[in-house]
């Protein structure tokens, strides 16, 4: 293993995936044959989940959190999803692990942390019947150390340590207060209405996951989430982007629940966010007042802007465009300045090219890529900062022609893209294991930089 790895300097890696049933282990290369850039990942699928990786010309293999997707390997057919990875060897390692914790990973995990939930089923008694009890509560208690506000030294041993006790609404209870949640029946309720991550709406981010204690402290909030049938992880993050920014008046049931219609495709974090800042510099709270729709929402940017503009005030119309923040993904380019911009919207038939996208940009807030793939088919993607992780972004939404969905291949692959760069920046920012893959180059100084705004006192630090 140590010649395949690449494990002397000028040794040449290529991509490729192995499974070996006599050893238990399944082998990931990766590389182009370009000395000095490749390395191998050894994952152990079951009974005692485990993964080292080394790139080349390391002396040792590290612990290492591998990216991992058991939905082809569903139980159930009716909710199977095409694999992500197109070697056979992927699915006949992933097969090993029994079919009631391939059910309970799926059914109970956040988003790009799958890997997490199978430790979390493979270590801890009891997780299996908690993920079919209250999916979202057993997601999050995977990813405790991301959840909690005082990590713990050793979560998967405190998971044991609560799940000893009989299932039911009293443990349900004691694991929500222990995750820093409210501890109460109707915090458990609405995370049993949350539903599970092999849902039609997929699972929760661990950003929106994270923003529910704080959501829950307002009453306004919390009578909102309380009255949803379902809410989805886009509700957590217009609910937690209200809080963090002052305006938890701003979003009402209406709102609500036109963007659960539009899941997937729409995220009010960047409007919120221009907005609230309008009304700061502006001293005009009634910018803030309650909102029934996204419509609202965009006709109060209009006039702050106005306002702004006849007030003489500097706006973002004067800054230059920042480079790429990432590389482009693959049969993709950036959209690096207005012509750009409004020519992607021509062209695609939605409304990238209008103005608010172009001052996001200019802000540092996010930025937008074309795709256009070998076989024709043509996607637009927007990305946006994590203000809490340096460096890291998350896509804001995909779209193909006149807003239609694009393939399953568009979404597998920005994806992929994408968590590789946020997986980069968690381990510069000391908040998560170096991720296996050829090193990513981190954002320009300026996406590094705190978010520019046109007023100096809304800057957000990290």
């Amino acid at each position: 293993m140590e010649d395949a790895a690449g494990g002397g300097d000028g040794r040449r890696t290529s991509a490729g995936v192995n499974w070996m049933p006599e050893r238990g282990k399944l082998y990931r290369f990766w590389g182009s044959g370009v000395p000095g850039l490749g390395g191998v990942a050894v994952i152990r699928p079951w009974p005692a989940p485990a993964a080292w990786a080394k790139d080349d010309g390391d002396k040792s293999f590290h612990h290492s959190i591998p990216r991992i997707d058991l939905r082809p390997t569903h139980p159930d057919p009716a909710r199977r999803q095409a694999a992500r990875w197109p070697y056979r060897f992927e699915n006949e390692a992933w097969e090993r692990v029994p079919e009631s914790v391939r059910a309970a990973v799926c059914r109970a995990h956040l988003d790009g942390q799958q890997w997490r939930a199978l430790s979390f089923q493979a270590r801890v008694p009891g997780a299996g019947r908690l993920a079919t009890d209250v999916p979202l509560l057993a997601a999050m208690l995977s990813c405790a150390n991301s959840i909690r506000l005082l990590p713990v030294a050793r979560p998967l041993r405190s998971a044991r340590g609560l799940l000893r006790h009989p299932p039911g609404w009293k443990t349900w209870r004691r694991i929500a207060g222990w995750l820093h949640l409210d501890d109460s029946k109707a915090m458990v309720r609405m995370l049993r209405s949350a539903g599970a991550a092999d849902d039609a709406l997929g699972p929760w981010s661990t950003t929106a996951a994270s923003m529910l204690p704080t959501v829950w402290r307002h009453d306004h909030l919390r009578k909102l989430l309380m009255h949803l049938p379902h809410p989805t992880p886009a509700t957590g993050e217009l609910l937690g982007t209200c809080v963090q920014r002052g305006a938890p008046d701003l979003p009402t049931l209406p709102l609500i629940r036109e963007v659960v219609e539009q899941e997937g495709r729409l995220t009010l974090a960047n409007l919120i966010y221009h907005l609230t800042g309008l009304a700061r510099r502006l001293d005009d709270p009634r910018l803030l007042r309650p909102a029934r729709s996204v419509a609202a929402i965009e006709q109060r940017l209009v006039e702050a802007e106005e306002a702004l503009e006849r007030s003489g005030t500097p706006s973002l119309d004067t800054l230059p465009f920042p480079p790429p923040p990432l590389p482009p993904p693959p049969h993709g380019r950036p959209l690096h300045s207005d012509a750009a911009l409004r020519r992607e919207g021509t062209e695609m038939k939605h409304c990238i090219g209008g103005k608010a996208y172009a001052y996001q940009a200019r802000g540092r807030r996010g930025y937008g890529y074309s795709i256009r793939r070998p076989d024709g088919e043509r996607a637009t993607l927007w990305i946006e900062r994590v203000l809490m992780v340096p460096g890291a972004f998350s896509l804001q939404q995909v779209q193909g022609p006149s807003n239609r969905a694009p393939s399953a291949a568009v979404h597998a692959l920005v994806k992929d893209w994408l968590q590789r760069h946020h997986a980069w920046a968690l381990y510069r920012a000391r908040r998560g294991p170096r991720p296996q893959g050829p090193v990513q180059p981190p954002p320009p100084a300026e996406w590094l930089a705190p978010v520019v705004s046109p007023f100096p006192e809304d800057d957000i630090p990290f």
